[in-house]
């Protein structure tokens, strides 16, 4: 197999050249919807994308998103260019800050400072629309 390359990068690797034209004819990505997309494993997909960024910045990180866990993740996007910085992580006011708004747009704020209290202080372990549960302690359904 031939090893031609591009400022740096082994056209040899099916995985990188699969996740550049997604790059190129999407646009900016995440490392997950990278692997999704290009049906590349999580640790292959690291591994490329670090070497498209060190091999003469075939891609760079555009901007930041929230993750569905909580850290930030990175967005890449094609072409060289300046890395975004990373966001400071939200301190543990603005987690629980973030909570109750969300809490009170989706019950109303009656309910949630009913959901707030501990249960041992009149609090409700369990809230129940319409015969089904919506929201539990320590987790939602």
């Amino acid at each position: 197999m031939s090893t031609t390359k591009i400022d740096g990068l082994r056209q040899d690797s099916p995985a990188a050249m699969r996740m550049l034209a997604y790059l190129e004819r999407v646009g900016p990505a995440s490392r997950k919807a990278l692997e999704i997309a290009c049906y590349v494993d999580q640790s292959h997909a690291r591994k490329e994308i670090f070497r498209m960024r060190s091999a003469g910045g075939l891609v760079h990180i555009a901007s930041w998103e929230l993750g569905a866990h909580g850290p930030y993740v990175a967005v890449y996007g094609i072409g060289p260019g300046r890395d975004a910085k990373r966001p400071k992580a939200l301190t543990p006011a603005q987690k629980t800050r973030r909570l109750r708004a969300d809490l009170a747009e989706r019950f109303g704020h009656t309910t949630m400072e009913r959901i707030r209290r501990s249960a041992a202080n009149g609090g409700i372990s369990a809230l129940v629309v319409d015969g089904r549960t919506v929201y539990r302690r320590g987790g939602r359904e």
